[in-house]
């Protein structure tokens, strides 16, 4: 749900968040979102370094689209 609109009004009141009881519940629940988030930047990475390395150009600016590396900082485990 959006809940950024003018439209809402009240019901914001009604807009309830879920939170996880702790990490792990949350980490299992996110696992497709982040499989898939992670996979379609690494098809993205891959694509890039195949344009690069073979020094193709297209129509579009692929290499103007920033890879994950370049944008966030690795986690700290």
């Amino acid at each position: 749900m959006q809940t950024n609109r003018k439209d809402v009004g009240r019901r914001y009141r009604e807009i309830l968040i879920p939170v996880p009881p702790n990490r792990e519940t949350a980490d299992m629940h996110s696992q497709a979102f982040r499989d898939y988030y992670l996979g379609t930047q690494r098809l993205r990475d891959n694509f890039l370094a195949y344009l690069a390395g073979e020094d193709k150009h297209y129509i579009f600016m692929a290499s103007a689209v920033a890879s994950l590396d370049d944008v966030v900082a690795p986690e700290d485990d």
